[in-house]
């Protein structure tokens, strides 16, 4: 609660344009980490591939849902 507290002020006054692109940056971002740079706490007895299956699938989603977004702002007027 104390971390909503102090992120608040900042989140504010953003445009929708500006929202989407840094959620298009956060994706590329952790797409690299998990692919390339896979963590080592993925191979925990074994579920490297699970896991990395699974973390490249939610993000799959989450890209989708961004498309969707993206999809949707293009006809309003604040971007």
């Amino acid at each position: 609660a104390l971390g909503w507290a102090l992120l608040f002020p900042h989140l504010r006054d953003h445009t929708l344009r500006e929202w989407l692109s840094a959620h298009n940056a956060a994706l590329a971002y952790w797409t690299f980490q998990i692919a390339v740079l896979t963590p080592p706490w993925f191979s925990f007895q074994g579920q490297r591939a699970l896991a990395t299956t699974g973390g490249l699938v939610v993000f799959l989603l989450a890209a989708c849902v961004n498309v969707v977004l993206w999809t949707r702002a293009r006809g309003r007027t604040r971007d």
